[in-house]
């Protein structure tokens, strides 16, 4: 049996956030188009350059102007947790009918924002709005953060694409862009996200160290940690209100300590990172299998809260 220890605790701060500017800021809907269009059809592409022309303006128009000026087009969100094949296709699309645009030099490279996600297992709910939008810039060099999202069933599935200027991530851009697209396939919006299945380790991994198959026919205990330095919530973690948690793996050691550790399920703002940070120093009872200490792997969650 996997164990899984839960360090939960209040962390009773006030966080104080100008939100004047988001709510003097309407959003505008530019751009409509009365057609449904697929994205195979012959005219999308004609329809993805006259979007992308549309979102460069409004790019230009909010500062992003000369060799300065990097876009990233994020992973559009069809639910309200998370992206799917179908969000993500509308965003390769676009991000490449945007780079045919304004140049592929000024349009961030959406294979690095996969290797990102993929390393930090971060949900894309986190990073939707301006603030979280603001954040994935940073991290990815961009200057300018386009989130699309898939709205509206009633005429068929329209997607808005929202501006944030990343030195400002408290203001989202008022300007939105809607476009109609098909309808897309049941299996087309389960949702699901660039790497794999959170908590679920591979069987095939150190096999040998796993508690289970070693218990078989003998006796033994899980580890137990009696020193657990609670994680820090991290400054901008605070700003962006993250609440959530963070699965870690890891090797408990035949003397109690804490090795190996990868995240299985991660966090913003370097909050995985400080959950890593964390479990290094903690120190456990290990596994016993007939009284022996042995070394085992066992997963650690630590959940984060804002109260």
């Amino acid at each position: 049996m996997r164990r899984v220890l839960t360090n939960r605790y209040k962390i009773h701060s006030v966080v104080v956030v100008w939100l004047a500017a988001l709510l003097l800021h309407p959003t505008v809907s530019v751009g409509q188009a009365q057609t449904i269009l697929s994205p195979s059809d012959a005219a999308a592409s004609d329809a993805w350059r006259s979007i992308a022309e549309k979102v460069a303006l409004l790019a230009k128009k909010a500062g992003c102007d000369g060799k300065n000026c990097k876009i990233l087009v994020a992973d559009c969100i069809t639910t309200e947790t998370s992206s799917s094949l179908y969000g993500r296709r509308i965003s390769n699309e676009f991000s490449d009918a945007l780079a045919n645009v304004v140049g592929h030099a000024h349009v961030v490279n959406r294979s690095l924002l996969k290797e990102f996600l993929d390393e930090k297992k971060i949900q894309s709910h986190y990073l939707s709005d301006g603030r979280g939008a603001g954040w994935l810039g940073k991290k990815l060099g961009a200057t300018f953060v386009v989130s699309p999202s898939l709205i509206s069933y009633s005429v068929g599935p329209q997607v808005i694409f929202r501006i944030t200027r990343v030195d400002s991530e408290l203001v989202v851009t008022p300007e939105a862009i809607r476009i109609p697209l098909a309808p897309p396939s049941t299996a087309d919006l389960q949702p699901s996200e660039e790497f794999a299945a959170l908590q679920v380790v591979p069987p095939t991994r150190n096999s040998e160290l796993d508690f289970n198959r070693l218990v078989i026919g003998h006796q033994g205990n899980l580890p137990k940690c009696y020193y657990s330095p609670q994680p820090a919530y991290t400054e901008d973690a605070r700003i962006l209100k993250i609440n959530g948690s963070v699965v870690a793996e890891a090797i408990v050691t035949q003397d109690g300590a804490v090795k190996d550790l990868i995240i299985l399920k991660g966090l913003p703002c370097g909050l995985s990172e400080s959950m890593i940070a964390a479990l290094k120093t903690w120190r456990c009872k290990p596994a016993l299998i007939d009284g022996k200490p042995v070394a085992v792997r066992t997963q650690f969650e630590v959940t984060y809260r804002l109260y």
